[in-house]
């Protein structure tokens, strides 16, 4: 175990000082290559200079000029898309409120309808009530009469009797 723990620990400490090592030559290799390119650029003519300077502002308007292009057409395409969103939007409020506007047409027929039921049955009632108190009144006079006659019958009766008895 005590072999295998200081194998561990070497084996840590070697890696350690392997990328140390690793990274100081890739800083020197850095430094050696940008040294060689400054070295070359100083060698190069000043029309070469001329040249790459014309090439890459050239190069660079080609780009902005691409660039610029593209996001031309993406602005148009954005607002063609939100164009077609308002546009879809509206419709969907427009049917929202067609829709709303037709349930509220159906709940008015319906109140105006349960309101003339409502009429038609009070004035119904209203009939009813007044052709019973027509029937009554009717009635009432006919047992009055009723018993106007039968008074006046049972009278002319009775005296007819006492008549006879006497």
């Amino acid at each position: 175990i005590q072999n295998y723990y200081r194998l561990y620990i070497r084996v840590k400490t070697e890696r350690k000082s392997f990328l140390a090592v690793q990274k100081s030559v890739r800083t020197i290799q850095a430094a050696f290559r940008g040294m060689k390119v400054r070295q070359k650029l100083k060698n190069v003519s000043e029309e070469k200079m001329a040249a790459i300077v014309n090439q890459s502002a050239l190069c660079c308007y080609r780009s902005k000029t691409q660039y610029e292009a593209v996001q031309s057409e993406g602005v148009t395409i954005q607002e063609w898309y939100k164009a077609s969103g308002l546009a879809c939007s509206q419709e969907a409020e427009y049917h929202s409120q067609s829709r709303a506007a037709v349930t509220i047409q159906k709940a008015f027929r319906r109140m105006v309808t349960r309101k003339l039921e409502t009429q038609k049955c009070a004035a119904l009632r209203i009939q009813f009530f007044l052709q019973m108190a027509v029937y009554r009144r009717r009635f009432v006079q006919q047992k009055r009469a009723a018993i106007t006659l039968q008074h006046y019958f049972r009278t002319w009766q009775t005296r007819k009797q006492f008549l006879l008895y006497r």
